[in-house]
């Protein structure tokens, strides 16, 4: 019979020891980071067509939609000019690790913009010098790897949304979810319309958008397809269907700006 009588006090006290998982995340815990790393390529006509937006404007533009909405931006973005190299694997984890590591800091999403090819693999710079700058990475096998081995499981439960521009990205998603974050995006194939997606997609997250409706608003611009028909039309591809924007999701869709990334989606 006490058991009975106390049964209503002991599930609210149960209910009220829980830690709210939905509370929501304030600018001022949460970061983002962005990685911005195309070395220019030796087909100029390439280059001006498919990188010039990411190179030019990817910064300045999430600068602009999103400076009010993070706590701090902090950005790793290579230039022709560079004399030292500053976007090489160990700074991309020695980075995550440093932002992860803020007490106060909840949630931290990326921008990844760097050349990317198929079976999910990225280009970074190379540490040391050799004939090639860069070098090829797995995301999975060994970005993932390497961020896994140097953050601990409470500073990779931070890491929340990730957006892709690499070509291919679609095919690096599984490894960014086994790096920790908790929903990403990637192209299906090259990556051409960046010039038009970007801000629908900045635009969407920064009203407070679903990361789902978020790279839907993206994906307006790829149904048009004018970008993708325009480089398709390069004499580099012989297969009009290499050239393919649209992004494709993996991970908790229903994540936005001010969610936790412990939140799991029905």
């Amino acid at each position: 019979m006490m058991i009975k009588k106390l049964s209503g006090v002991f599930v609210l006290a149960c209910i009220l020891a829980v830690p709210n998982a939905e509370a929501a995340v304030k600018k001022s815990e949460r970061d983002l980071i962005l990685i911005t790393h195309l070395d220019p390529s030796e087909d100029g006509e390439f280059w001006n067509a498919v990188y010039t937006f990411i190179e030019n404007n990817g910064v300045s533009s999430a600068k602009r939609h999103l400076s009010d909405q993070y706590r701090e931006i902090h950005v790793i973005q290579t230039k022709r000019s560079d004399t030292k190299k500053k976007a090489t694997m160990a700074k991309v984890v020695t980075l995550l690790d440093t932002v992860t590591k803020r007490k106060k800091t909840k949630a931290v999403d990326m921008l990844w913009m760097t050349h990317g090819l198929s079976r999910g693999r990225i280009q970074l710079q190379r540490k040391k010098q050799g004939d090639d700058p860069n070098v090829t990475l797995s995301v999975k096998n060994k970005l993932a790897e390497k961020i896994r081995s140097t953050l601990s499981n409470r500073q990779r439960a931070k890491l929340r949304a990730l957006h892709s521009t690499a070509c291919y990205g679609a095919s690096a998603m599984e490894g960014w979810i086994h790096a920790g974050f908790k929903v990403v995006s990637g192209g299906r194939r090259v990556y051409a319309d960046a010039a038009s997606s970007q801000p629908k997609f900045l635009k969407a997250w920064k009203a407070g958008k679903s990361f789902k409706k978020s790279i839907a608003a993206a994906n307006e611009s790829q149904e048009r397809d004018w970008w993708d028909k325009q480089v398709a039309k390069l004499s580099r591809y012989k297969d009009r269907y290499e050239v393919d924007s649209y992004r494709k999701m993996k991970g908790q869709r229903c994540i936005n700006i001010n969610t936790t990334p412990s939140k799991v989606c029905k």
